[in-house]
């Protein structure tokens, strides 16, 4: 897929029930732009997503949860919170109308379905670039994270 190409799926479709949060509804309210950028750690999606917020967009990212006074505090154990913070965020921004850039690694293409579900508008994009991993994530964990990619249908 192009950058920038419209993404939809079957899987986003046909997995309708395996969306949480109560995202389904959202689509019908949500006036918003929403733009996935999807990556392994490094790979730069939190630069290209600081790219978009030069032009208006509000970013998220699970990654911001754990941000504390300036200083990155990752803690496994809260992971689905940070992801479900994420979800919420997301959801009130587009409601309000607005355009929104959401860059985590979505390794699997079902954790990007409840986002699928917020609004009509939504791209996906795929940073490949080999950059500063700025959280330290270990060699052997971006291993599995690659082995575990889901590639975007065409």
């Amino acid at each position: 897929m192009q950058q920038g190409q419209r993404h939809t799926t079957g899987a986003q479709r046909e997995h309708k029930s395996h969306v949480q949060g109560g995202y389904e509804g959202a689509k019908r309210t949500s006036r918003g732009e929403l733009v996935l950028i999807r990556g392994l750690p490094g790979s730069g999606k939190s630069t290209m997503a600081q790219v978009l917020t030069q032009i208006g967009y509000e970013h998220y990212e699970a990654d911001m949860y754990f941000m504390q006074d300036g200083q990155y505090q990752y803690d496994s154990r809260q992971i689905r919170q940070a992801h479900q913070w994420c979800r919420e965020q997301t959801l009130r921004a587009l409601q309000a109308g607005k355009r929104v850039v959401v860059s985590n690694t979505f390794t699997r293409l079902q954790e990007m379905e409840p986002y699928f579900s917020m609004t009509s508008d939504v791209r996906v994009v795929e940073a490949t670039g080999r950059w500063q991993n700025v959280h330290g994530v270990p060699e052997e964990t971006l291993q599995a994270m690659a082995e575990r990619w889901e590639t975007l249908p065409h």
